[in-house]
């Protein structure tokens, strides 16, 4: 009897990844624009409106479940399970009665978030070769982007006019649905994956890998030192140019559009580069852009081109690192991608407390030095101790 040939990602199959992502990264994006209208809606102070999204944040970290699930129930079911509570959350947050619900509503987004990405990450990786790897994971992380330019704006035009967050959620909840439909009719159940104990999902035996280690510790290193530098832009524009919200706004469109070129240059550059020279270069590039922005930016005009800059250069880094940890270690993909995004949430949080308070007590040039320096210190570990294993695999079946 001969084997059914594996699954592969076809062109139809990696636009309903794209429009699911799309939809779970609106879900996240318009939360940071709802907390005014969130805090005078249910009349809390909007700090503790913030905590829509702190509390999504908090619950990213339970990305390992999405990794112990992926190797055990399959990548595909995995994913339906993460669609599914976002949807429920979803559904919640477009009919609660109070800020305590909500909150609620948006922690199990955060859940549902959680689980699916690791396993999705590992289902496009298994899904297409390692040559063509880039060019489809960085496809799929467009939808990050295209988020906040495509779909923020008309939903919080809806809650403006509605007077509501009803209308802009059942819009998701919508989305969501038919994300979960076309998943669930239209992908295929990824081909049976190897087994073992790191294939079984054991966080031990992963652990085990040092180009694992290494991973974790360039993105932690990495990414805390792009947020320390991201999180005191607000504050150094407002000072330095006056900025207005409005004018705060037009910052984040054009960082989000540099995101975009960010993402769509991944897409076309990191399999030719390489997986682990395109993630340290982009890195690299944006440890160099922290340093230039607070020289050359003299005017409001001359600081969103700068902007744009670091939005591209910081967003080619982070796909080109996702696609390296989908080849570090093949056996307990799912675990890898889980323990990177647990690892790059934890890097978040904390390089958000660093940035406005060295900002405060120094200047932006100084937050930009350890800024850079965290980030370079990530590509040094990377370059001394990441292997692309799966590279390697192939060479030696060659």
């Amino acid at each position: 009897m001969t084997n059914a040939p594996a699954p592969v990602l076809s062109p139809s199959r990696l636009a309903i990844l794209v429009a699911s992502r799309f939809v779970l990264n609106s879900v996240f994006r318009i939360a940071y624009p709802l907390i005014p209208f969130v805090a005078a809606r249910f009349v809390v102070a909007a700090e503790a409106a913030t905590w829509i999204v702190t509390i999504a944040v908090l619950c990213g970290l339970t990305s390992p479940l999405g990794g112990w699930f992926g190797e055990r129930m399959g990548y595909r079911f995995t994913m339906l399970l993460g669609l599914g509570l976002t949807l429920l959350g979803v559904l919640g947050a477009a009919i609660t009665p109070s800020f305590g619900l909500l909150v609620a509503a948006y922690g199990l987004c955060g859940i549902g978030a959680a689980v699916f990405q690791p396993a999705m990450h590992a289902y496009v990786s298994t899904l297409t070769s390692y040559g063509g790897r880039g060019r489809a994971i960085g496809l799929v992380e467009l939808s990050w982007a295209l988020a906040g330019i495509v779909a923020v704006p008309p939903l919080m035009r809806l809650v403006e006019v509605q007077g509501s967050t009803t209308g802009a959620f059942a819009f998701l909840g919508a989305g969501l649905a038919v994300a979960t439909l076309a998943t669930l009719w239209l992908l295929p159940s990824e081909a049976k994956r190897e087994t073992g104990r790191a294939g079984n999902g054991d966080m031990a035996a992963v652990l085990s890998n040092p180009s694992v280690l290494g991973l974790l510790a360039f993105i932690f290193l990495a990414i805390s030192g792009v947020e320390v530098f991201y999180i005191a832009q607000p504050v150094w524009a407002t000072d330095r140019f006056g900025a207005s919200l409005s004018d705060l706004g037009t910052a984040a469109f054009v960082y989000g559009f540099g995101e975009l070129l960010g993402s769509a240059a991944s897409a076309a550059f990191t399999d030719r580069l390489g997986k682990l020279r395109a993630a340290t270069v982009g890195f690299g590039l944006a440890a160099g852009s922290f340093c230039v922005l607070p020289l050359v930016s003299s005017s409001w005009a001359g600081y969103l081109l700068c902007y744009l800059v670091l939005g591209v250069c910081v967003e080619f880094a982070i796909v080109a690192s996702l696609t390296l940890a989908s080849t570090v270690q093949v056996v307990g993909r799912a675990t890898v991608m889980a323990l990177t995004l647990t690892v790059l949430q934890i890097s978040r949080a904390i390089g958000s407390q660093l940035g406005v308070p060295v900002l405060q007590a120094s200047s932006l040039l100084i937050t930009s030095v350890l800024a850079a320096s965290l980030t370079l210190a990530g590509v040094a570990i990377a370059l001394r101790h990441v292997q692309e294993t799966e590279r390697h695999v192939l060479h030696d079946i060659a």
